[in-house]
């Protein structure tokens, strides 16, 4: 991570003062900040746990950064109606989303697939099943998983907790439960897990 202290200074006081900025300039202002962390990213939406908090999310997809930024306690950073947070919240949705491909984009529903869970100790494998034979003929399937599962459980807890996911192309049998059951699941096993009042909901 690099000027840290710069970082939280320069989120901080665009938060303050985010209703004075229109989005597209609120875009080139956040890649101004991250362009010393180009392997940062971010999200700007409603917090899931309360619609009138606007919430920001800083991601990214090296594992390891992710735990060297939560380990140094900056986030949450809580402002008057926004929030500052390190990895993408879990989404009040219905598991509709669409996916870039190379030449267009897919229209995705999730909300009718299916999973299998390992559960272990402290970790879970996941397995994912029922997805449109379109999506599997033009490759986007990691993809696919990846916004599936950090829709459901949240960036932190899908990098914390879940082992290894994958998609299962085989017939489905008594393993495999309804999507939709995931996150409960997830939040009855995993006590210290994050939203776990939303999860449970």
């Amino acid at each position: 991570m690099n000027n840290l202290d710069e970082l939280v200074i320069n989120l901080t006081h665009l938060m303050n003062h985010k209703d004075k900025v229109p989005q597209q300039g609120f875009i080139e202002l956040m890649e101004k900040i991250l362009c010393y962390n180009p392997s940062l990213g971010w999200e700007l939406g409603p917090s899931p746990l309360d619609s009138d908090v606007d919430m920001l999310s800083i991601s990214t997809s090296n594992k390891d950064e992710l735990y060297e930024i939560h380990n140094l306690n900056i986030f949450p950073i809580d402002g008057s109606g926004w929030q500052i947070v390190l990895g993408v919240p879990p989404r009040n949705w219905e598991m509709f989303f669409h996916l870039p491909t190379e030449n267009d984009e897919l229209e995705v529903d999730a909300s009718k697939w299916f999973y299998a869970a390992s559960w272990k100790n402290d970790c879970v494998e996941i397995e994912i099943a029922g997805l449109e034979q379109n999506l599997v003929d033009k490759g986007n399937v990691d993809e696919a998983l990846k916004i599936l599962l950090i829709g459901e459980l949240g960036e932190w807890n899908l990098r914390k907790f879940v082992q290894r996911y994958e998609f299962f192309d085989g017939k489905i049998d008594e393993r495999f439960k309804p999507i939709k059951g995931l996150r409960n699941s997830f939040s009855n096993y995993f006590d210290h897990c994050s939203y776990k009042t939303l999860l449970s909901s």
